[in-house]
């Protein structure tokens, strides 16, 4: 690529005269730090990726590399977004990798599809509309989605029903070009849509029945409820099959269309009860089917996740892959894995802990969990990997999926912190109804000593252990249910604290401590924030930090040897699993100007990467933009894009062979400059 001498020396200069400002930093996602999950002798891939709850999915090649990506509703109102891979690890499965957690920060409902509605050549999105009844449509403007319509209405002028509860599906049944929209309700019945001409409001669904062929789903005598709905061409008599996930039936039913292409024939009385068969899937139930050929081989393998029904909740072992080696009008559909996506999951509510329990000098992980899967009582459960290396590349083993005791209460968040100053530590243990349960440290084991401090903080406490008065010795905050961020300051007797100050941030507050005494909590929602003691008996919030979505009720822990200038965090959360957010300080701009506000690097992923990433770029004011790569010493290694750009979000791929180490991505208009690193491995 050859590059003007006028941009290439407009660009050192610029980078030479940046002087760094402190705007709060920010984190990115992190999927390969330097540290591996071990279970069974097993290194788990991609550990780092968050956990599933209710997982609901879609394959759609989004950005045209001709390989299937997947996209997951886990019942947040975010849309995930996982790249397919082109090489197959275990040559048996698809692989994907975890792109985003808020796909374009759309706020979706219940369910989501996919499709070309306008017939413009690209994926448009149909959604449920948050909190109501209706469908949402958005138009897909240059690779970004935006709202066209929250209310998408027949052509006589009703609302689409979108229902709250179920998820439906859009397909050609009768074959005349334009795509049909199903619904089921919470009777077992569908309602029937027929597509016709796409206006300028969204595609356009006019009723025609809402008992579409009299079928009536209802398993065992009195039961329905919500459910899923998928149709295919499954015995390749072309014609469009139908697959109904339901809130009672732990697998599958299947439907036959008895019909042809133009004139569907269902008969629910001769449905298959038992799909894909032979007891293959047997769930919690109201499990979501997709029909789709991932090798591709002319047969429709079948993905399945689970919502949870009638049967309790499938937390984990939640999204099954069934690959189809039947042919022609034979399906023969074998389960290859219930865990379709990589990474760790712990079942719900994970709250991480680093500390040194064996004495060795580094620092294991402990997690805490909402519930516990095999506890009859559904108590939670704590989790001890054993960090058998060392804190420069940290390998954690689970070695007890028990620690300490059964517990017959839930949300558990472990503490470590030697109470009784006899060289090992105690763990103390904030849980559902509020208490912190004491266990001593001994000789024989973890034996339990009552509540500490007599505290009832009434629901869900969190406790961390910390200097955040800075006086040397450590403090203790609480976080709770109501979101109260507490701090119980240490004046020399570790058993005798005071309350010295709180502050509300939210619902599920879960506090971490900084090496600077700084707290970072996060809370129901979803949010980071960072709070200061003051030594004035008041906490005040000390920065805004910007960081990439991640799920709900977030529970931060800070890596002391991460070597950042401030902490890394590992973070639990809802879904179960545990994700690293890598801290920069690099909210930088050049003196010169101001703060920019009109455009953001929203995002480098894979970061760190071997030479291949993709850069998110979002921008809301149309300018002339460049976007370059800067060494260390601040000099030019390439100009990504150079010209005008109108406001959207945009990917850029960066592919480049350069010397590892640590590089700058800059995008700059005349008037702002934004930075954010990457790191370059071999």
């Amino acid at each position: 690529m050859s590059l003007p001498v006028k941009i290439v020396s407009r660009s050192i200069i610029i980078m030479c005269c940046v002087v760094i400002f402190l705007e709060g930093g920010s984190y990115s996602r992190i999927l390969d730090p330097p540290m591996s999950i071990r279970i069974d002798d097993q290194i788990i891939m991609m550990p780092f990726t968050g956990g599933l709850n209710q997982p609901d999915p879609q394959f759609l090649d989004w950005n045209g590399d001709g390989i299937l990506d997947c996209f997951i509703n886990d019942r947040d109102g975010r849309l995930q977004y996982w790249e397919g891979l082109a090489d197959w690890q275990f040559g048996d499965r698809p692989l994907f990798m975890l792109v985003t957690k808020s796909f374009q920060d759309l706020k979706v409902g219940a369910w989501f599809i996919f499709n070309d509605f306008d017939n413009d050549g690209d994926l448009d999105l149909l959604s449920h509309t948050r909190g109501t009844d209706d469908v949402s449509y958005y138009g897909n403007m240059n690779g970004i989605l935006q709202l066209v319509n929250s209310q998408l209405q027949t052509p006589s002028g009703f609302p689409v029903y979108g229902g709250q509860f179920v998820i439906p599906n859009v397909t050609d049944i009768d074959a005349d070009g334009y795509l049909d929209y199903f619904i089921g309700d919470i009777t077992g019945r569908l309602t029937y849509y027929a597509g016709q001409e796409y206006s300028d409001t969204g595609p356009q669904f006019e009723f025609v029945s809402d008992h579409f062929e009299n079928i009536q789903i209802v398993w065992t005598p009195g039961r329905h409820g919500a459910n899923s709905i998928f149709f295919n061409d499954l015995d390749n008599d072309s014609d469009l099959d139908l697959i109904w996930g339901d809130f009672y039936q732990p697998g599958l039913f299947y439907l036959e269309n008895f019909g042809n292409n133009t004139d569907p024939h269902f008969v629910d009385s001769l449905m298959v009860d038992d799909f894909p068969g032979l007891g293959l899937l047997e769930t919690a139930g109201f499990n979501i089917p997709r029909i789709i050929d991932f090798e591709p081989d002319g047969t429709g393998d079948l993905v399945v996740g689970v919502l949870s029904g009638a049967y309790g909740t499938d937390y984990i072992h939640n999204l099954a892959y069934f690959k189809n080696n039947g042919a022609g009008a034979e399906y023969d559909f074998q389960l290859v894995t219930m865990d379709l996506l990589p990474g760790l999951d712990l079942i719900s509510g994970s709250r991480p802990v680093l500390a040194d329990l064996d004495g060795d000098n580094d620092h294991d992980l402990v997690v805490g969990t909402e519930f516990n899967p095999d506890n009859s009582s559904w108590g939670g459960q704590i989790y001890f990997f054993e960090n058998t290396t060392n804190n420069d590349d940290p390998e954690y083993v689970l070695t007890d999926s028990s620690f300490i005791d059964d517990f017959t209460t839930t949300n558990l968040a472990p503490s470590f912190y030697d109470l009784d100053s006899d060289g090992d530590l105690d763990a103390i243990i904030g849980e559902f109804n509020g208490y912190l349960l004491h266990y001593t440290n001994t000789d024989t084991g973890w034996t339990y000593s009552g509540h500490y401090l007599g505290l009832d903080l009434i629901g869900k406490t969190v406790p961390v252990w910390g200097d955040v008065d800075q006086d040397g010795d450590d403090d203790l905050v609480l976080g709770t249910k109501d979101g109260m961020v507490a701090i119980y300051i240490n004046n020399g007797d570790i058993n005798t604290l005071q309350l010295a100050a709180q502050l509300d941030i939210g619902d599920d507050a879960s506090p971490a401590i900084l090496a600077d005494g700084s707290i970072i909590a996060g809370n129901k929602t979803g949010e980071l924030v960072q709070l200061r003691f003051n030594g004035m008996d008041s906490l005040i919030m000390q920065t805004t930090l910007e960081y990439p979505y991640s799920g709900q009720n977030l529970a931060p822990w800070p890596i002391p040897f991460s070597g950042s200038e401030q902490e890394d965090l590992l973070i639990g959360s809802k879904a179960g699993g545990l994700q690293y957010l890598e801290y920069s300080a690099l909210a930088i701009r050049d003196e010169r100007k101001n703060h920019p506000a009109d455009f953001s690097i929203k995002a480098i992923y894979p970061n760190p990467n071997n030479g291949y990433c993709k850069i998110d770029l979002d921008i809301s004011k149309a300018e002339f933009y460049e976007i370059s790569i800067y060494d260390l010493q601040g000099r030019l290694v390439r100009i990504i894009h150079h010209g005008s750009l109108n406001s959207g979000r945009y990917t850029f791929t960066l592919r480049t062979n350069i010397p590892s180490g640590i590089y700058f991505i800059q995008a700059e208009t005349d008037e702002f400059s934004v930075v954010k690193k990457m790191v370059r491995l071999k």
